[in-house]
């Protein structure tokens, strides 16, 4: 067994894979695999992802006979994923020096810690400038946060569990529920979240991974789309009504003032949702 997978579900990405995979397999820290999966790609995500599992003996690429979708994608990947700890990474984001080995050090020497994270930094498409901004300015060293500290830091600063950067103990997806489909671009964000109000997570104040801003981006399409946005909105509150303890977590945090500026007097006017306000 490897200490750590990375799992790369991809879709058509074949133009930025290459930059992706060259960021992955040139980190620091070699007690890891990569499974790439190839979502029933039409472009050359295929052709890439052969010749990267021939040359890198580490690197497992999976072909979907056609396009499953982002999520069962991912699932194949955690299936046929051998580590005790997961990354989820996304094919047209970018590893920066020290990610794996910074995070794999922090879980190893707090083996009760089961999810870290750290700064995301983001950068246009095209460029190779990363713009990021500290989440906790004060915090200089890599901190380990319990539940009432984390809903405080939370609640005072711009922190928040960064799903893109976090390193998570594969044991924890599933007693957690795993990701919800229904959540689309905010599952990781409300799985992380839970599982940090319940187990704790360490942060490390450096930026050690970079998203890539562009239009077909999986996040921009949902927030283009308003009207799947808000429904997204709507489920994670009716969600949250399932779990009294987990609900006043991320409203202590202010976790939720998002979605209420989102969908303002409709919250009021639904019967469903008058816990939130009692």
């Amino acid at each position: 067994m490897v200490a750590l997978s990375v799992v790369i579900p991809c879709y058509n990405y074949g133009r930025y894979l290459k930059e992706s995979l060259d960021s992955v397999l040139s980190q620091d820290f070699s007690d890891f695999e990569v499974v790439l999966v190839d979502d029933g790609s039409t472009d050359e995500t295929s052709e890439i992802g052969e010749a990267y599992a021939r040359e890198y003996p580490q690197l497992h690429y999976i072909r979907c006979p056609q396009n499953v979708g982002l999520f069962k994608a991912a699932k194949i990947g955690l299936e046929a994923a051998q580590g005790e700890y997961l990354h989820y990474f996304s094919s047209d984001d970018r590893y920066l020096p020290g990610f794996l080995s910074k995070s794999m050090q922090i879980l190893r020497d707090n083996p009760k810690l089961g999810l870290v994270c750290s700064t995301v930094g983001y950068f246009q498409d095209g460029s190779d400038i990363v713009e990021s901004k500290p989440l906790i300015p004060e915090c200089t060293e890599s901190k380990i946060f319990t539940k009432n500290e984390l809903i405080e830091v939370i609640h005072q600063t711009d922190f928040y569990v960064t799903g893109t950067s976090c390193v998570v103990r594969r044991s924890l997806l599933d007693q957690y529920g795993g990701f919800d489909p229904k959540l689309e671009n905010i599952a990781d964000w409300f799985l992380f979240h839970k599982i940090a109000f319940s187990e704790g997570i360490a942060y490390i104040p450096e930026t050690l991974i970079s998203m890539r801003v562009h239009d077909q981006a999986y996040t921009s399409c949902v927030k283009r789309d308003k009207k799947r946005k808000r429904a997204t909105f709507h489920y994670l509150l009716r969600k949250l009504l399932e779990d009294q303890t987990l609900r006043q977590d991320f409203i202590k945090a202010g976790l939720l003032d998002f979605v209420f500026r989102d969908l303002k007097w409709k919250l009021y006017l639904n019967p469903r949702y008058r816990s939130y306000w009692l």
